[in-house]
């Protein structure tokens, strides 16, 4: 409930400053599921969660400050620019270390984490409108057993059309299954502008 609140509090803020927020607001509105930027998929004993990453959301988060500058902003954009960024967390819903489910046997794990280190690029596709592109970046962030998810980052060539953007995962190691998620242009459009001085 109190995130809801929080919610429509920010929308009212960003109603009175011309559609634009604060760093720390801003990454908070990307995150936020209602605003259809987050999706979750459960699937049996995982959850897979993915977040599409707007540049101006990257760089509030790597700076972490209550302002950044316009030059500040600018320099970093220009830096990521070609590029549509997302994550991805993948979780156990039963618990325990997220490697472990499905395996039976160390071979078995340690070809998991090759598995996910270094082929799990190649089942993971972006389509807008007629195009279909491969990952141009991606990155596999193992919590090595010390907390029930992994982390995935990714990227995709900026193709700047207004379609949607379909995102297909074929998880071939644990689920063997595609994994299907969905972020709409008119939401990508909503979204509110990083205020910078």
């Amino acid at each position: 409930m109190i995130r809801y609140i929080y919610v429509i509090i920010l929308m009212v803020l960003c109603s009175c400053q011309g559609n634009k927020l604060k760093p720390r607001e801003y990454a908070i509105y990307v995150k936020e599921h209602t605003n259809q930027l987050h999706k979750k998929v459960d699937a049996g004993a995982l959850e897979y969660s993915l977040q599409y990453k707007p540049l101006e959301f990257i760089v509030a988060n790597e700076f972490k400050k209550e302002e950044i500058s316009q030059k500040d902003l600018e320099i970093r954009k220009e830096d990521l620019k070609g590029l549509q960024y997302y994550s991805l967390r993948m979780k156990s819903n039963v618990g325990g270390d997220v490697m472990k489910i499905g395996t039976n046997s160390n071979d078995q794990y340690f070809d998991k984490i090759n598995y996910y280190s270094y082929d799990f690029k190649n089942d993971i596709r972006l389509i807008e409108g007629s195009d279909t592109l491969s990952c141009k970046l991606f990155h596999f962030v193992r919590s090595h057993g010390t907390a029930p998810y992994v982390d995935f980052v990714f990227a995709f060539e900026d193709k700047k059309n207004d379609d949607n953007k379909e995102i297909y995962i074929y998880d071939k190691a644990t689920l063997q299954d595609v994994v299907y998620f969905e972020i709409k242009d008119k939401d990508i459009k909503l979204i509110p502008q990083l205020l910078a001085y």
